[in-house]
């Protein structure tokens, strides 16, 4: 951060702290000269006439985005504990096993985030999803090319999904795929190993692949979309079990969305359309399977949790890890943080505060600049009786 910086509660504004801050200004400068009207209107008509031409772009713009981040910030590998603990599991599963065996002592290779399954062997404690798609860049040997590649497909997703919600307006989809770019937070989860990227193009692809399955025009289109969407739900559960949750219940607000607009499927197509929670449920089979599999392989029960068995051994006091209200917060992991915040136990009052103080962290990204972001609750007051509107909003509040 630069020495001089001026903190207000808006975000922290002064000179740019590094090259890449300095070239990010520069663009910026460059990009808000050029703002014309004229110039606004005749790039929205050129990615009207080529829509695939604009998303290409604007997805490797992504991509070259956070491959930069890996190479400058990153310096080409994982950096943070939690990211490099999906590492280690990745390379576990890419040697065909949820744990690896111990060179010597267990107690000189036991640390954060690992559990003893034997005597002579360890295992991450995250689910299995996310260790699982870096196992498959690692086996054709481009593993930090993972997070590149979600940043490109988070592009061309939220296009898809926009183009689809919203097919009467193509900009509409055209800005959502930009400020998809130009997110700073979506730069790092694409970069660094951690799931968040790839949870969002899970979700993104579950959305995307729902309205295609509810737009086809064949039953047998329809089943193989709801199915994609399935494997999607299941590999998400996988990933993060109650983001899984979130995302399923943000489908019902979708369904309203759907047949409140104008678009109707075909005959053909109704028998799915009446059924998408059963073909959803069968398609997301595999990832539940998968998810279960790698809790019974770590905590030694099949509807186990690694994390609880983790947080018992490492942790304390009993019973610290957990969700809900109550005697919650470790002290080892986080104890001052429990001291100062937690004294009395997690209640209503810290769980607003401690949202509220998450909800802060992301909004000082430019993408999010808290002044901008002051305008959405008017803009859902201003759509209230849309059903497109519900379903949006009603995403971010899952989310939250």
């Amino acid at each position: 951060m630069a020495q001089h910086a001026l903190s207000t509660p808006f975000g922290t504004f002064g000179a740019p702290p590094d090259v890449v801050a300095w070239v990010a200004l520069a663009v910026g400068l460059l990009a808000t000269l050029a703002l014309r009207k004229q110039v606004c209107t005749r790039a929205e008509d050129l990615a009207r006439r080529n829509p695939r031409a604009c998303v290409t772009l604007l997805a490797l713009m992504a991509l070259g985005l956070s491959a930069g981040y890996v190479g400058y910030y990153l310096r080409g590998g994982p950096r943070i504990i939690d990211a490099t603990s999906y590492w280690l599991e990745s390379r576990s599963f890419v040697a065909g096993a949820f744990d690896f065996a111990v060179p010597g002592s267990e107690a000189s290779f036991s640390g954060r985030f690992l559990v003893p399954t034997t005597p002579v062997r360890l295992a991450g404690i995250f689910p299995p999803g996310y260790p699982a798609a870096i196992a498959i860049y690692k086996a054709i040997g481009i593993p930090m090319w993972l997070g590149p590649s979600l940043a490109a497909c988070i592009v061309a997703l939220t296009y898809g999904c926009a183009r689809r919600l919203f097919p009467t307006d193509t900009n509409i989809a055209t800005w959502a795929a930009l400020l998809s770019v130009l997110s700073a937070a979506l730069r790092y989860h694409t970069a660094d190993t951690m799931s968040h990227g790839f949870c969002a193009v899970l979700w993104l692809a579950l959305v995307y692949c729902t309205l295609n399955a509810w737009a086809a025009s064949t039953r047998r289109a329809a089943m193989g979309w709801l199915g994609g969407a399935g494997l999607c739900l299941g590999w998400l559960l996988a990933t993060r079990p109650f983001t899984a949750l979130a995302a399923a219940l943000s489908l019902w607000l979708l369904r309203r969305a759907w047949v409140a607009s104008r678009e109707r499927p075909v005959e053909a197509a109704r028998g799915a359309m009446r059924t998408w929670p059963l073909w959803l449920g069968v398609g997301a089979l595999p990832g539940v399977g998968f998810w279960l599999w790698h809790q019974a392989a770590t905590s030694g029960s099949l509807f186990g949790s690694s994390q609880l068995v983790y947080y018992a051994l490492s942790d304390g006091p009993p019973g610290c890890f957990g969700y809900g209200l109550g005697a919650r917060g470790c002290l080892y992991e986080h104890g001052d943080f429990v001291r100062n915040q937690l004294p009395h136990g997690f209640g209503v009052w810290q769980l607003l505060a401690t949202t509220g103080r998450r909800l802060k962290a992301h909004l000082v990204d430019a993408g999010n600049l808290e002044l901008f972001t002051l305008a959405v609750p008017w803009l859902v007051w201003r759509g209230r009786r849309s059903a497109t509107t519900h379903f949006l909003a009603g995403t971010i509040l899952l989310q939250v």
